[in-house]
């Protein structure tokens, strides 16, 4: 009693192990970010914003994207949309306040919690030239000349008439000529009270700095079938150019995967007015698409009869017992980026050889996505398989798989069975087709 009673808590404590196992987070959900530019080792002067262009992506969509310096967040880009969208991309700004080498480290967050490995850049911060000072000039006062001395006033005699004069006349003062005294008809120059030298005013025709206020693109990366809108805006500029070309002050222009081409193609607005020149720089990137021949894997590649007999040759058909034969392909994946963009994938059956008719006694040959790992007798039975295409005849049998690479593209194996829509004919005959070279190609943008 007490025995079934310990199995049957041992068995639910299993099955809550299972569903926290099956619930956690796994690396095909984990986003990834690169920088777009500005290239490593770029250098910059203290006090210049340093734009750092970004993509992230991954399986589930990017919510939002941080940068870090020394362990600080100095810029945040969320996705406008609130479901998140991959690829998200963007500009992250930071101004440095000092020289010297900054790490700056961004990640990428999935609307599942998710978060990327870090991708770094370094920048060499280095000091501004500083502006030399312009010196203030101070109008110095009109000299004015000394205040004239009035001479004294001539004494009154005191003799009465009839008495004798003294002989001893009174000193005179002796008049002190003055000296530089200005006309009277030429008012005096007003001196300022307190000699505060007056604030210099900027002449009324001193032209307005010019500004850019916006210069960005929809999408920093293209593919070949792709575009992009690059936008600008200005103000206060006579003159705005785009590359050299001379533009209005304000638009914006659409460039397509053929006219830029792949690698890094650089754009930079400028506006002036004459005098000054405003000036910034944006990098869109032409991705090129690759293309992988996936290795077969003969290994994991052979027949399976009902019998459970397992074979190393594929030849899907039946027997003179009227035995079934399903035939099952391996293509190894793990050259294939996990975060790839599949544009197009073909798989092409190869050389082949008949016995028999099986396409027209068996019918068409279903070609099905099944991830059996290692070929076993147990596979014959397998279920849950995916329809991917047909075969319809030897030689011949190239099969569209686009779809199916782009949903299993994380695997480590892609794998399919050859199987027809009745297992045999009765007809106590061999009717199969064998195939020995299939092969996989699958072209993809980083």
């Amino acid at each position: 009693m007490n025995h079934k009673r310990y199995s049957h808590i041992l068995l639910a404590l299993l099955v809550l192990v299972a569903a926290a196992l099956a619930c956690g987070p796994t690396a095909a959900n984990t986003p990834t970010v690169a920088v777009v530019a500005p290239p490593n080792g770029a250098q910059v002067a203290a006090g210049q914003t340093v734009e750092v262009q970004f993509r992230a992506k991954g399986d589930d969509p990017v919510a939002w994207v941080q940068m870090t310096v020394n362990g600080d967040v100095v810029a945040i880009q969320q996705s406008p949309l609130d479901e998140g969208q991959t690829p998200l991309e963007g500009i992250l700004r930071w101004t440095p306040n000092a020289a010297g080498t900054f790490n700056l480290i961004l990640t990428a967050h999935s609307v599942s919690g998710q978060e990327s490995e870090p991708a770094a850049v370094s920048i060499q911060v280095v000091e501004a030239v500083a502006d030399a000072p312009t010196p203030t000039l101070i109008p110095t006062p009109r000299q004015q000349g000394p205040t004239p001395t009035r001479p004294p006033a001539q004494p009154t005699s005191t003799t009465k008439p009839g008495q004798p004069t003294p002989t001893t006349r009174p000193a005179q003062p002796t008049a002190v000529p003055p000296t530089n005294v200005p006309p009277t008809n030429v008012p005096p120059t007003a001196v300022p009270p307190t000699h505060i030298p007056p604030t210099a005013v900027p002449p009324t025709n001193t032209p307005i700095s010019p500004a850019i206020t916006d210069f960005h693109a929809d999408a920093y990366t293209i593919d070949p079938n792709q575009c992009t809108t690059i936008y600008w805006a200005t103000d206060h500029a006579t003159e705005v150019r785009l590359n050299q070309e001379i533009v209005s002050a304000s638009g914006n222009r659409v460039y397509c995967y053929g006219d830029l081409g792949s690698g890094p193609n650089e754009f930079n607005l400028q506006a002036t007015n004459g005098n000054e020149t405003a000036m910034q720089t944006l990098t869109i990137v032409g991705l090129e698409p690759q293309v992988l021949d996936a290795p077969f894997a003969p290994n994991l590649s052979g027949s399976v009869s009902s019998l459970g007999i397992v074979d190393s040759l594929i030849y899907p058909g039946d027997d003179t017992a009227n035995n079934n034969y399903i035939g099952f392909i391996t293509f190894d994946l793990t050259s294939l980026p996990g975060d790839a963009t599949i544009k197009s994938a073909s798989l092409d059956m190869g050389w082949c050889s008949l016995r028999g008719a099986p396409f027209s006694d068996l019918g068409q040959l279903y070609v099905t996505y099944l991830y059996y790992g290692d070929l076993d007798s147990g596979d014959y039975s397998a279920s849950g398989g995916e329809y991917v295409g047909s075969v319809y005849d030897c030689p011949g049998g190239v099969v569209d798989v686009t779809s199916s690479i782009d949903v299993h593209k994380t695997q480590a194996y892609w794998q399919v069975t050859l199987s027809w829509p009745v297992s045999s004919d009765f007809d106590s005959e061999i009717d199969d087709v064998t195939y020995s070279a299939p092969s996989l190609e699958i072209v993809y943008m980083p």
